[in-house]
């Protein structure tokens, strides 16, 4: 059996969850819009656990059923975190910045700032410049915990941190530079949730001082 990529299992794991969890909506439920005559089956609990993702077709089925659901699977971190090549040159040579910037659940997600930060480490990415992906990675890594936050995410905060950094493989020089301190920014992401989300900006000033979110390397 092939592998399933990180980044597919991550993305079908929040969606599902999201289904599962805040929509309160059951496997069963799910299962009778996927096959009506088969439901019995454990598909969606093995997309929930990460065992297999769902193909474009069953995603397409239940988002019509669940346009919150859509909002969820179409964030913009999606495109932006996604580091497979074809897809990344596709994602700049079809969007425009203001689109890939416009959050599709922008209603209940704020975080401007670390979607502003993304997009300009995959632009710098796409276009060879290493000292600005170096230092847009340090601003992601720093701002990740307040993106990051919201309870959908809280069960994988490992796995998209290491989606985040995996956009620096592609530049040796900030591989080379920084790598992320995963402890540190798993228990602020667990911590700012309790944050007063009602004041950003000092929250954004916290976190910009926060122990060693990332620890640069000697040469």
């Amino acid at each position: 059996m092939p592998s399933i990529n990180l980044f597919d299992v991550t993305r079908i794991q929040v969606w599902i969850n999201f289904l599962l969890d805040d929509l309160q909506v059951s496997a069963d439920e799910l299962q009778r819009i996927l096959e009506p005559d088969k439901p019995s089956s454990r598909v969606v609990s093995r997309w929930s656990k990460g065992i297999s993702v769902a193909n474009a077709k069953s995603v397409k089925l239940i988002n019509e059923r669940y346009p919150q659901a859509r909002k969820i699977y179409e964030l913009s971190i999606w495109d932006l975190m996604d580091c497979r090549n074809k897809t990344f040159n596709a994602l700049f040579s079809s969007k425009t910045r203001s689109q890939l910037l416009v959050d599709k659940a922008t209603e209940t997600f704020e975080g401007k700032e670390f979607l502003e930060a993304l997009y300009d480490l995959r632009e710098a990415e796409f276009r060879g410049r290493d000292y600005i992906h170096y230092k847009k990675m340090e601003d992601c890594l720093r701002m990740f915990p307040y993106y990051f936050s919201k309870k959908i995410f809280q069960a994988y905060i490992r796995d998209l941190a290491t989606l985040l950094y995996r956009c620096a493989h592609s530049m040796p020089s900030t591989e080379s530079r920084i790598r992320p301190n995963y402890e540190s920014i798993c228990r602020y992401t667990e911590y700012i949730d309790l944050y007063d989300h009602t004041q950003p900006e000092s929250t954004f000033e916290l976190l910009m001082d926060f122990d060693k979110p990332f620890y640069r390397r000697r040469h």
